[in-house]
C-alpha cells in the first residue's frame, strides 16, 4: 500500500513553479507507535489520579485520628489521670488516718468501697466510655485494647487499696500514683504506635 504526497516547489529566481508528487510505501507502524504513546499517557495518567485521591483520603483519615484522638481523647486521658493521682492519694491518705485511729477493719472497708472505689469507677467509666467510642470509629482492636487497660487499672487500684487496708505502716508498697500513670502511659503508646504504623 503507498500513501501520495502532493508537494509544491518553489523555482529558483524567475522560474516556473513545480509541482510533484510523491509516492511513499505505507507501513503501521508510526500509528502503533503513536497509539502504544497515547495508551501509555491515559494510564500513567489515571494512576497518578488515583494515587492522588487514595492519597487524600489516607490524609483525611490521619487529620481525623489527630483531631478525635490526639487532640480529643488524649487531653481528657492526661487530665483524668492528673485528678485521679490527687484524688486516690488524698483517698490512701484517709485510709491511713483510719488505720491510725483504730478504726474498725469494717469501717475501713466499707470507706474504701462506699467512697474511694465508687468515685474513681465514676470517673473511670466516663473517660472509658468516651475514649473508647472516639477508637472504635478507627480501630476495633486498638478500641478493645484500650478498653482492657482501663479495665486493668481498676483491677490494679482496687487491689492496692484492698492491700491497704491489711498493710502495716513500715510495710513496703508500689506508689499509687504509678498504677495511674502507667495506664495513662500505656495508652499514649498504643495511640502513637497506631498512629505510626498506618500513616507514618
Amino acid at each position: 500500500m503507498t500513501s501520495v504526497c502532493l508537494a509544491y516547489l518553489l523555482p529558483p529566481a524567475g522560474g516556473v513553479p513545480q509541482i510533484v508528487f510523491i509516492e511513499q510505501a505505507f507501513t503501521w507502524l508510526p500509528i502503533l507507535i503513536s497509539f502504544a504513546q497515547f495508551l501509555l499517557l491515559a494510564g500513567l495518567t489515571f494512576y497518578i489520579f488515583r494515587k492522588n485521591a487514595a492519597q487524600k483520603i489516607t490524609e483525611r483519615h490521619a487529620a481525623w485520628f489527630h483531631k478525635l484522638i490526639v487532640e480529643g481523647a488524649l487531653p481528657k486521658v492526661i487530665e483524668f489521670s492528673d485528678v485521679s493521682c490527687d484524688e486516690l492519694r488524698v483517698s490512701a491518705r484517709k485510709v491511713q488516718e483510719l488505720k491510725a485511729g483504730d478504726a474498725l477493719g469494717i469501717e475501713i472497708d466499707e470507706f474504701i468501697r462506699e467512697k474511694v472505689l465508687k468515685e474513681f469507677r465514676v470517673g473511670l467509666r466516663r473517660i472509658q466510655r468516651y475514649v473508647c467510642a472516639q477508637t472504635r470509629i478507627f480501630d476495633k482492636e486498638l478500641e478493645q485494647s484500650i478498653f482492657d487497660r482501663f479495665l486493668k487499672l481498676e483491677d490494679d487500684v482496687t487491689g492496692w487499696f484492698n492491700q491497704e487496708a491489711q498493710r502495716e505502716p513500715d510495710e513496703g508498697r508500689t506508689p499509687l500514683a504509678k498504677l495511674v500513670i502507667e495506664c495513662e502511659c500505656d495508652i499514649v503508646t498504643a495511640f502513637k504506635d497506631h498512629e505510626f504504623a498506618k500513616w507514618g
